[in-house]
């Protein structure tokens, strides 16, 4: 698999991640559609046309959802436990997340500060 991003720490420690990348343009997005999202990590690369956007992650359970800004600045962690494949919607301003799967999380989020990555918004 292929480094995407890599968190850092307040403590000038890092984490690297390896899987797939995931550009939202929509304002829309239903996460359990992206191919294999839940097999691994994912770096999502939210468009910077809209100030938000509406994230569904039903039906998905054991995962997180760690939010950045566009200045790739950590803003906030969302656990994702619904086993039910009904309406469960995040509305998000984020621009960069890294969507992982709980059990992978061996951190506290509160130590993150920031993301590092070559991906960029279009």
């Amino acid at each position: 698999m292929k480094e995407v991003a890599k968190i850092h720490f307040g403590n000038n420690d890092h984490m690297s991640v390896y899987g797939g990348v995931v550009l939202i343009t929509g304002r829309n997005s239903k996460l359990d559609t992206v191919d294999n999202i839940r097999e691994s990590p994912h770096l999502i690369v939210f468009s910077k046309s809209h100030l938000q956007t509406y994230l569904d992650v039903s039906g998905i359970d054991g995962h997180l959802l760690i939010s950045f800004d566009k200045d790739k600045q950590f803003t906030g962690a969302t656990s994702c436990n619904s086993t039910h494949n009904s309406n469960f919607a995040l509305l998000t301003q984020a621009k960069y997340a890294v969507f992982i799967e709980q059990r992978l999380v061996n951190f506290n989020v509160v130590g993150i500060s920031r993301i590092e990555t070559d991906y960029y918004i279009k």
